[in-house]
């Protein structure tokens, strides 16, 4: 197993150097750069394929059973248990998150972004929480913040099911992805603009990925509308006071405005009657009004970060749903 793990970060490092050498390649004259980025990709590829097949088979030690190496994604979860921001804290998740999740007795645990598995440490916080979700037969999904290492994360293919399975048991849910619950129908349009945009440096700790595009919001719109909206940001009707606002710049104002106003979109064209979100590492829950329709109202529950006072988790019953929002949450 310790082999496995050194193998499995060696390649994570190979697919970190690939890319950086495509990046650089792109400034050299001549086509040069565009020639060995085409010779290239099959390379990458090919490291991202060995990565998820030593993956597989490290999982597969861990728990003997294909069964419950790859789970399938439940029509009722019974409970669910929403999780704000984790920021990679890895401590917090064994000694808080997953106690939490056995005592509820929620199977799927759902996580508004900002998970922020890095490359650089992606095997010690993804197979820290593999082996005890493993043991018991939970799911963990998230949709992506602003704070991930988009470079690592989209070299994960999407699978068949539409998801990235960056361990058996932790999935990645795309911008678009929708799944039925109790027959509530669920969308992901995780990402947010990073406020401290400033002072990070591409490639190392930001990506411009971070963003909801156009096309994104497009994707989401497509599919028509939905019970629950899953998101990192918020939706402009909720505004929490930030303490560290007054710090920002108005270009990385603009940067985050922009991106909202895509998830805006998305709000305003699948009408959710709850949202879901975090970012703000602020707890609410609220009732607000379509900006196109006033008198369309929904819940807005937004989540604390991970050690914050109050608000950082809550349970979702999706089959209580049909009865209201205030029936199907409780708040931790």
């Amino acid at each position: 197993m310790a082999r496995l793990d050194v193998t499995c970060n060696a390649l994570a490092r190979a697919s970190d150097n690939l890319e950086r050498a495509v990046a650089r390649a792109a400034g050299l004259p001549d086509g040069v750069g565009e020639a060995f980025a085409v010779e290239a990709a099959p390379a990458s590829r090919a490291v991202v394929e060995a990565m998820r097949a030593l993956e597989r088979l490290q999982a597969l030690m861990v728990t003997g059973d294909a069964d419950t190496v790859f789970p399938e994604l439940p029509v009722d979860p019974g409970r669910v248990l929403l999780v704000g921001d984790t920021h990679a804290d890895l401590t917090w998740w064994q000694e808080v998150g997953l106690p939490t999740a056995r005592r509820v007795g929620a199977s799927v645990i759902l996580q508004v972004g900002d998970f922020g598995v890095w490359s650089r440490d992606q095997g010690r916080v993804l197979d820290g929480l593999e082996g005890p979700l493993a043991e018991e037969g939970r799911l963990l999904l998230y949709v992506e913040g602003n704070h991930e290492d988009f470079g690592y994360l989209l070299s994960v293919p999407v699978d068949e099911d539409g998801v990235r399975r960056l361990r058996p048991h932790i999935w990645h849910l795309p911008r678009g992805f929708r799944w039925v619950w109790s027959g509530q129908t669920f969308l992901a349009c995780g990402g947010a603009g990073s406020p401290d945009l400033g002072g990070r440096v591409r490639g190392v700790d930001w990506w411009p990925q971070e963003a909801i595009t156009p096309d994104d919001a497009e994707r989401c719109v497509t599919g028509g509308a939905c019970d629950v909206l899953v998101s990192h940001d918020g939706p402009v009707q909720v505004d929490p006071e930030v303490g560290y606002r007054g710090s920002w710049s108005a270009a990385d104002r603009a940067w985050c405005a922009a991106s909202r106003a895509q998830l805006q979109r998305v709000v305003e064209g699948t009408r959710p009657r709850l949202m879901i979100h975090g970012h703000y590492h602020e707890h609410h829950l609220v009732e607000a009004a379509s900006t196109a329709y006033p008198a369309r109202r929904f819940t807005v529950l937004g989540l604390n970060h991970a050690g914050g006072d109050h608000g950082s988790m809550a349970v979702l019953e999706p089959s209580l749903l049909s009865s209201g929002e205030a029936a199907a949450l409780t708040i931790l």
